[in-house]
């Protein structure tokens, strides 16, 4: 299964994304819409197993040149392709790049003419079932700090960093390993060159590392950051979080504990305090119809301090159970983090979604798999939570690869509740659509958040994402 489309890849669990045959697309966090320039100059993490989707918004033709670079930040090859207005285009790095795109120490730079453009990329190691992606990172996602929330480390897993040098000039990058109670135990400095790219593994970097760790990430030079991690089956990316984007109140629009559709899910929630001093938060959990599950749970955190905890096990659950979560500290409290989603079982899912601090009036979910393809049966689920205080009338419109309008329905959502649906189910005409996108809207002083479910009916395929915010 994949985000790409070319026709020397069918798969019997692919769904279809792009302009000629197979294909699917995976977000975690959104895309990178960039405004007030032509030249958009977006980021891969690397260029091997790895499928991608531009949809361009704009009302004119955008070119799309993809660069693949080595890790000394050299050009090794480059193509063009255009995207029509309002269409998407996906497909396999090697199928564009070439054999070179699955040699290791490769990544891909990409460059847009257009403003109006959003990219996506998803994993597609042969060996995984649950495949999980994130947005493309335009160079301005770049910092000097970061975050890495979740360390998955023990027999069989790792966890990987990405970091890519955005600057010309040599970057020097120190990697702080700080403990649950925000203690530093370790410091480690690595060197990379300009426009090249660091990929190290975490145990490696700091033997000993455990799962209730965090690792700080600090640069002379702006860096694009991301961490791979689980096992050879089941992957999850997230990218690197901003030490500038810590908040003190933060929502999660997707929970699920328990055995849910015939799967036992685990839902890991990791939280850090990214403050200089002490913070303490109270976790709720919500029904759709905006009622607490159980009662609102402390977490105190010391400066650095990190909480790594099964919400099951936190709130007593005992019962299958899904919702959203909203973490509320004190003012000045500076806050970020994640859940990982897994199922519980085997472990075969896994993915992450960051917590998020502020809602959206508009997304654009890059995915559509609902019907059959190849005799397997495929749904896609949507869960859109209005986390303001004000009803709002939201509009979910779906979009074929070309971009032509194919069902737009309208929602009443009341203030801090969420409605969670098939598209199929709101949109009963969508049976056997196979690619394309989904544009879901409220007014502008909407504060609203998207999750994306889809895969096949079996299970043997799953992939979850959030939107992607556009401005």
């Amino acid at each position: 299964a994949n985000c790409a489309s070319d026709t020397a890849r069918p798969s019997a669990r692919t769904a279809p994304t792009g302009t000629n045959r197979y294909g699917g697309c995976s977000s975690r966090q959104g895309v990178a819409g960039i405004q007030q320039t032509t030249v958009n100059v977006l980021h891969f993490p690397r260029s091997r197993e790895l499928s991608f989707s531009v949809v361009n918004l704009d009302e004119q033709e955008s070119l799309v040149n993809l660069e693949l670079v080595n890790d000394q930040g050299s050009l090794v090859t480059s193509t063009t392709a255009a995207v029509p207005s309002h269409m998407q285009y996906a497909r396999y790095v090697d199928a564009l790049l070439g054999p070179e795109a699955n040699a290791a120490g490769r990544w891909v730079r990409g460059f847009s003419t257009r403003s109006d453009t959003y990219g996506l990329w998803l994993v597609n190691d042969p060996a995984l079932t649950y495949l999980d992606g994130t947005r493309l990172v335009d160079v301005r996602q770049g910092a000097l700090d970061f975050i890495f929330t979740v360390l998955d480390v023990g027999e069989g897993h790792d966890t990987t960093f990405s970091l890519i040098n955005s600057t010309k000039n040599q970057a020097s990058v120190g990697l702080r390993r700080y403990d649950a109670n925000g203690q530093q135990l370790g410091h480690q400095r690595i060197v990379i060159n300009g426009y090249g790219r660091a990929e190290v593994s975490a145990s490696a970097l700091f033997p000993g590392l455990q799962s209730s760790d965090s690792i700080r990430v600090e640069s002379d030079r702006a860096l694009v950051a991301m961490a791979w991690f689980g096992t050879e089956s089941a992957m999850a990316v997230l990218e690197g979080i901003r030490e500038d984007a810590g908040t003190f109140t933060l929502y999660c629009p997707h929970m699920a504990v328990g055995a849910i559709g015939g799967v036992e899910y685990r839902s890991m929630l990791a939280l850090v305090n990214v403050g200089g001093a002490a913070a303490a938060a109270q976790l709720a959990l919500h029904t759709d119809g905006g009622e607490q599950i159980e009662a609102p749970q402390p977490i105190h955190l010391p400066a650095q301090g990190k909480v790594w905890v099964d919400l099951a096990e936190l709130f007593s659950l005992t019962e299958p159970t899904s919702g959203y979560l909203r973490i509320q500290g004190a003012a000045g409290d500076r806050l970020v983090g994640c859940i990982t989603f897994e199922e519980a079982a085997t472990g075969r899912f896994h993915s992450c979604l960051p917590l998020q601090g502020k809602g959206a009036a508009k997304f654009l979910l890059g995915h559509i798999a609902n019907g059959t393809l190849n005799s397997i049966p495929f749904f896609t689920g949507l869960s859109v939570l209005n986390a303001g205080m004000t009803t709002r009338t939201v509009t979910v419109s779906a979009y074929d690869q070309y971009g032509v309008l194919q069902d737009s329905k309208s929602l009443t959502i009341f203030g801090g509740r969420r409605q969670v649906f098939l598209l199929d189910q709101l949109m009963p005409g969508l049976t056997a659509i196979f690619g394309g996108y989904i544009l879901v809207e409220g007014p502008p002083e909407s504060d609203l958040m998207v999750f994306e479910l889809f895969g096949d009916q079996s299970l043997n395929f799953l992939s979850a994402v959030p939107a992607v915010p556009v401005d």
